[in-house]
């Protein structure tokens, strides 16, 4: 190995559990935190080793694999991320994603043609900017720990609780990923082992993440608690059952004949 090993992870603070036993440098790693979006383009640039990335991002990017058994997922509402309306939901045309969040914009276009036939034209803008922008009529939105506001006389939907109404499988926010054909030298097993101790180390993380956030760590435990961190059959087949709604809405490709729709697993 020349040098450390490069350890990309979303902000968030449902992701923290599962980066919080390394800390942010090691021995024999470094972790960055960046947007699901901006670790995606870092992975396949060879800037990152390994990365947690969005799930859509993971099927857009032929020649990734998943490393076993970790994931970020949620069955029913998580609070992760909200599709505010001004309007009905047949009526929304003009709808803002937020480009660093893949998979929210993806659940969100599920949703919109799932629900209502609909595919509107999605325009690249901030939550704050697309509050303020009165031609959107809705807009895409993270959330940490508090729900938004919603648009006056609008509506809010957790996105979390969408995809669960019709899907009835956990939704997966985000995978940990690497290249086909990396050699981790163990990087796997490190990154499970601190998914295991994050998560018995669970109240520390809320300490941490709760003064971070400026919350309560009563509320900070609530809303880690609608989160899971395997990757296990059932998660694996939100997973594919993600990417057949994907496909259907023009999200992503369909595999085609001869392709493995199985899922690429690390085999180190």
């Amino acid at each position: 190995m020349a040098g450390k090993y490069l350890i990309g992870c979303q902000p968030h603070y449902y992701a923290r559990p599962l980066v919080y036993a390394l800390g942010v440098e090691g021995p024999r790693h470094r972790v960055v935190f960046a947007s699901a979006a901006e670790l995606a383009a870092a992975l396949m640039a060879d800037d990152l080793d390994v990365a947690l990335i969005s799930s859509v991002d993971f099927f857009r990017h032929p020649g990734l694999v998943l490393l076993p058994d970790m994931s970020v997922s949620a069955q029913g509402p998580a609070g992760a991320g909200f599709l505010a309306a001004r309007t009905g939901i047949g009526k929304l045309h003009r709808v803002g994603i937020d480009p660093r969040e893949p998979a929210l914009a993806a659940l969100a276009a599920i949703f919109m043609f799932e629900n209502a036939g609909m595919k509107p034209e999605w325009v690249a803008a901030g939550a704050g900017e697309a509050a303020g922008d009165r031609t959107l009529d809705g807009w895409v939105m993270p959330a940490e720990v508090h729900p938004p506001a919603a648009p006056p006389g609008g509506a809010l939907f957790d996105l979390g609780e969408l995809w669960w109404r019709f899907a009835r499988l956990p939704f997966v926010y985000a995978v940990w990923a690497a290249r086909a054909g990396a050699r981790l030298d163990n990087l796997d097993k490190d990154l499970l082992a601190a998914k295991r101790e994050g998560l018995r180390r669970m109240a520390e993380v809320c300490e941490v993440e709760a003064h971070r956030l400026g919350v309560s760590q009563a509320e900070c435990s609530a809303a880690l608690g609608r989160f899971r961190y395997d990757l296990s059959r059932v998660e694996q087949g939100g997973l594919q059952t993600f990417h057949k709604y994907a496909v259907r809405a023009g999200l992503l490709r369909a595999a085609a004949p001869g392709e493995s729709e199985a899922l690429a697993m690390y085999r180190g």
